[in-house]
């Protein structure tokens, strides 16, 4: 049954739905993890599958489950960038804030793979912009480092601080700067104060 779990898991992750169908009515475990701890569900939601994230979900599959770095379905619902994958993927008791095990929310991955719908979508369910993961880094400084001044600036209009500091002392000015992203800190440097640039 593990290499019938590890090829449902496969057939998601390729949007194989007449595959999934049969797997399923053959009975695999909708929830067997492959080798990183992501379910078949994980890697649908991830590549963009709508269909065969929807069968899933209609057949059991359980959208709570994290994998192995604590990603969340909505974690994996960012690398799609569709609203519809994002809406499936909220699960009330998990939120739109939950962090992996490096303190990153679904928000600061949708920055930092530049996933504009997601990153509107998570802001309009109430993310939040300055949730800082690990190393301090919030939603900005990933936009700064990304150079994406239209994120920059959905971020700032969303209540993102331009003053706050990771652990490494930066402000996402100072990425900017460090990072030559001359788009960004063009942006930042007028509103990030003296008192907090390195």
């Amino acid at each position: 049954m593990r290499r019938q779990s590890t090829s449902l898991v496969e057939a998601a992750a390729k949007g194989l739905l007449p595959r999934v169908r049969e797997l399923a009515a053959a009975g695999v475990d909708l929830n067997a993890l492959d080798d990183d701890g992501c379910t078949a569900l994980h890697l649908a939601v991830a590549e963009g599958f709508r269909e065969v994230a929807v069968f899933l979900l209609s057949r059991g599959a359980d959208r709570s489950l994290r994998d192995r770095r604590g990603f969340t379905l909505l974690h994996w619902a960012t690398f799609a960038d569709d609203p519809v994958l994002l809406e499936l993927s909220l699960v009330p008791n998990v939120g739109v804030n939950s962090s992996d095990n490096d303190g990153r929310t679904p928000l600061s991955w949708a920055v930092s793979e530049n996933s504009t719908s997601a990153v509107r979508w998570l802001l309009e369910h109430l993310a939040d912009p300055n949730a800082a993961d690990a190393d301090g880094w919030a939603p900005l400084h990933y936009a700064a480092a990304r150079d994406n001044v239209p994120l920059i600036e959905l971020l700032l209009s969303a209540g993102s601080l331009p003053n706050a500091i990771s652990n490494a002392g930066e402000t996402a000015l100072d990425v900017a700067t460090k990072l030559r992203q001359d788009s960004a800190s063009a942006v930042l440097r007028p509103i990030t104060t003296p008192e907090t640039r390195s």
